[in-house]
């Protein structure tokens, strides 16, 4: 069985040289594949799970499942195009988003909860929840990718929490992936 920490490489690697093909073949564009993000997250979880068998991990499934259900990519396969625009109009797929970012800000604060040092803890908490919820607020991908790398440093520093590490990371890269995808390469 593939290790979390090898799993989350490979999907962060698979990302970068799908973006560095585009850049080759497109001429100075770096564009990754940040649609199929939520499935590779799902993915991910599933792998994560099988290799800690840990109730907080079901967090983790539950966000990834419903990232995924929020993205247009999944219902474009099952959908025709007159279902598809009334799911666009209606709040489903927000809610569905909602949820999912819900599940990882729960499930960021129990990891942070579990770091031993208790004023790296407080700090980690007093640092990542507001960033998050900002970037939830006013739907800023830079904020999100700044509150996960945040996040994975205060658990890297501190040494704790070594099977939430590779989620951290992973979630670290995706949202500056897509972050900078979205808007650097808009110059």
């Amino acid at each position: 069985m593939i290790s979390s920490a090898k799993s989350a490489f490979l999907i962060a690697l698979t990302m970068v040289i799908y973006a560095l093909g585009i850049l080759l073949q497109d001429g100075g564009k770096i564009v990754f594949p940040f649609p199929i993000y939520p499935l590779a997250f799902t993915l991910f979880t599933v792998i994560h799970y099988l290799n800690n068998k840990s109730s907080l991990n079901f967090l983790l499934i539950g966000s990834g499942i419903f990232l995924s259900l929020s993205g247009l990519f999944i219902w474009e396969i099952f959908l025709n195009t007159d279902q598809l625009y009334s799911l666009m109009d209606s709040a489903t797929t927000d809610l569905l988003l909602l949820m999912g970012k819900l599940l990882i800000f729960i499930w960021m604060i129990i990891s942070i909860y579990g770091i031993r040092i208790k004023q790296w803890r407080w700090l980690a908490l007093l640092f990542v929840a507001p960033l998050f919820i900002t970037a939830l607020a006013f739907d800023h991908r830079g904020l999100e990718s700044l509150s996960y790398i945040a996040g994975s440093v205060a658990l890297i520093y501190t040494k704790s929490e070594k099977n939430n590490q590779p989620a951290w990371l992973l979630l670290s890269f995706l949202a500056a992936s897509e972050w900078f995808t979205m808007y650097i390469n808009i110059f």
